[in-house]
């Protein structure tokens, strides 16, 4: 068992590294140097020191660059900023900023430490914003962190793809580095999607990285706390000090992090109790945590109990989880929600809840998880997500959906009275490639779900039960919109979980729709796309083998 104690750790704080150092690390960004065009040596361009910019064929930032067009970039001293002229570019294509880096001025980073990257300048009306099918973001941040690969021989660029959104954005996005001695920030782009109304000029500061004034290195939360009225054994990170505190959790085995590779964050009362007992540990006032990339939070085990420590990872009042990338919580792990900031910026940010964990929105909480589509969610088979009274939960990135069991376990949530789960426009359900038939199973208690900001082929992913059906094998209750244009949704009320099979005739007998479905006990709800069917009428059939129900359905 490690024996570092987190009262220990918040004594032990590690010191300031690097000072602010702007990227790419150049004293001389304000000067403006004339050179042959870096993709057409026959024509000359003024570039502020340190930057290029470049369109390419395909849309992406690391695609074939468009050769054919020379973009200069402007560096005003005044200012100390930087500018490019739009009308030497494509407008109707992103248009991609390059820091230029090179052995000598890639900015070396601290190992297990905290960083801010400052963006200051940018007119954020300028640009669009959202998700984009071509590369993640409209507009973004695309930051390479280096270091060494699992053989300890080469070094390999991790990006990380930053979203910018006008709507939520502040001027300082938070990372982390890792455990690596030797890691460096070694590239960094910036995307942009003009906006229609853009003015003919952009203006931006070089961004900056900077340190944080400390942070608290944790590698188990291990003592440090005290027995409350409930019995429970609390862990709070609630001091405000008038400035954020920073709180890491670092993965501290000697293996390469990977997710074979896991390290465990283990949370145990100091001294140790002879039975399971629930540990609260509680951000707020500020107080930042952040998680490395393959650590787990899990319960250790008391002196005698088989049963682990139950834990309650409790954000409130202002607290901060800062760039959560791959957070996993274990079996009797609660990620519960009353408050404060939960940063998902980019794509691969995800709260990870393994079999036994819950997602808990606790009441009359509100919760924003994501935005146009940054930042996922991984729901495994056995875990779920609670909505407490009057909680409210909205989801606007991707959910994914999975089970290492042949057993397909479903996702069960239950809306009571007061309580709202909303998928917006950007959101997605995925299922995991090892999985083929798991569902998020909704139960209907007199709360709300909408589902519409999904994906018509994804629907399907959700299924809601509603007490006390009619007791009838298939019991059909509606089909809307009917007359439809693209779609069809289809609820019917089942006596028992069986399979059924939905068929579509035209009016001459022939089948021009079949599939089937697993259903469950209660009412369940399916959208069938028939985007190909010609305009007319038809009959909707669902059958379980026994019994079958008809239905007439007109196409528009």
């Amino acid at each position: 068992m490690k024996t570092f104690y987190i009262l220990i750790a918040l004594l032990l704080l590690k010191p300031l590294g690097i000072s602010a150092q702007q990227i790419p690390d150049q004293e001389d960004v304000g000067d403006l140097i004339n050179v042959p065009c870096p993709f057409d040596p026959v024509h000359f361009v003024d570039l502020a020191t340190g930057w290029i910019a470049y369109q390419t064929l395909d849309n992406t930032s690391f695609g074939p660059v468009d050769t054919t067009l020379c973009i200069s970039t402007k560096a005003d001293p005044d200012y100390y900023g930087i500018s490019f002229d739009i009308d030497e570019m494509d407008t109707s294509k992103p248009v991609f900023l390059k820091a230029v880096f090179n052995d000598t001025n890639k900015i070396k980073l601290d190992s297990n430490f905290v960083y801010h990257l400052s963006l200051y300048g940018l007119n954020f009306y300028d640009f669009e914003y959202g998700s984009d099918t071509i590369e993640y973001y409209k507009s973004a941040i695309i930051l390479g962190l280096e270091h060494l690969d699992s053989t300890d021989t080469v070094y390999v660029i991790d990006q990380q793809y930053i979203g910018l959104n006008s709507g939520n954005y502040n001027s300082e996005i938070c990372f982390a580095s890792s455990k690596f001695e030797e890691q460096y920030i070694s590239s960094f782009i910036y995307k942009f999607n003009l906006a229609i109304d853009v003015d003919d000029i952009i203006y931006f500061y070089p961004p900056y990285v900077q340190p944080v004034y400390e942070t608290n290195i944790i590698e188990d939360f291990i003592g440090g706390g005290f027995f409350g009225a409930d019995d429970h054994y609390n862990i709070n990170f609630t001091d405000w000090v008038g400035m954020t505190q920073y709180h890491l959790g670092v993965y501290d085995k000697p293996d390469y992090p990977s997710v074979l590779t896991i390290d465990t964050l283990l949370a145990l009362p100091e001294p140790n109790t002879d039975y399971s007992k629930i540990i609260d540990i509680t951000f707020s006032n500020f107080n930042t945590f952040l998680q490395q990339n393959y650590t787990l939070l899990a319960g250790g085990m008391p002196l005698v109990d088989t049963i682990p420590h139950a834990v309650n990872l409790i954000l409130e009042d202002d607290g901060i989880m800062c760039e959560a990338y791959d957070v996993i919580y274990g079996n009797r792990v609660a990620f519960i929600y009353r408050g404060g900031m939960i940063d998902l910026p980019t794509p691969g940010y995800c709260f990870n809840f393994y079999p036994g964990s819950t997602f808990i929105v606790d009441d009359d909480a509100k919760l924003q998880y994501g935005l146009s589509g940054s930042g996922m969610l991984w729901l495994h088979a056995g875990s779920t997500i609670e909505l407490r009274k009057n909680a409210k939960l909205i989801i606007g990135n991707i959910v994914k959906i999975s089970d290492a069991s042949d057993k397909f376990d479903n996702v069960y949530i239950t809306l009571d009275q007061g309580d709202s789960l909303i998928f917006q426009n950007g959101s997605h359900i995925k299922l995991d490639t090892a999985t083929d038939n798991m569902f998020i199973c909704l139960y209907m208690k007199g709360g709300y779900a909408d589902i519409s900001g999904l994906p018509l082929s994804e629907q399907k992913y959700i299924r809601f039960i509603y007490p006390n059906p009619k007791p009838e094998p298939i019991n059909l209750l509606t089909l809307y919109p009917n007359p439809f244009e693209e779609y069809v949704v289809v609820e019917f009320a089942m006596e028992i979980s069986e399979q059924v099979t939905i068929n579509i005739y035209n009016l001459k007998g022939e089948q021009v729709y079949s599939q089937q479905e697993s259903t469950l006990a209660g009412i369940n709800s399916f959208a069938i796309p028939l985007q190909s069917l010609h305009s007319g009428n038809y009959l909707i059939e669902i059958s379980n083998g026994n019994r079958k129900v008809v239905q007439n359905l007109v196409k528009l």
